[in-house]
């Protein structure tokens, strides 16, 4: 199956980010320090929604940043829509 990205360099496929709930007190915004005192861990706020960004190349990526499970990739890549890609999206 020939793949339909990977004009942007495999951005996708090296970090991972989801929603996490936001902090009402001392402790939880203490556990949201303590994310961030991780390599490669950043905390973001997007229209009022917390992320946790976790920057990890996935195994998967080869070096020229095509995928090498492509036509097997996990259903969380197939409904990953170009759209949605930081670097060539729309959103």
């Amino acid at each position: 199956m020939k793949m339909k990205c990977g004009t942007c360099g495999g951005k996708c496929c090296r970090y991972f980010c989801f929603e996490i709930d936001e902090p009402d007190d001392v402790d939880e915004f203490e556990d949201v320090r303590w994310y961030l005192y991780h390599e490669g861990v950043t905390v973001h706020v997007d229209e009022g929604d917390w992320f946790i960004s976790i920057a990890n190349r996935c195994n998967s990526l080869n070096d020229d940043n095509t995928c090498s499970v492509y036509d097997n990739r996990p259903l969380i890549c197939r409904k990953y829509s170009q759209s949605h890609c930081d670097e060539t999206g729309l959103d």
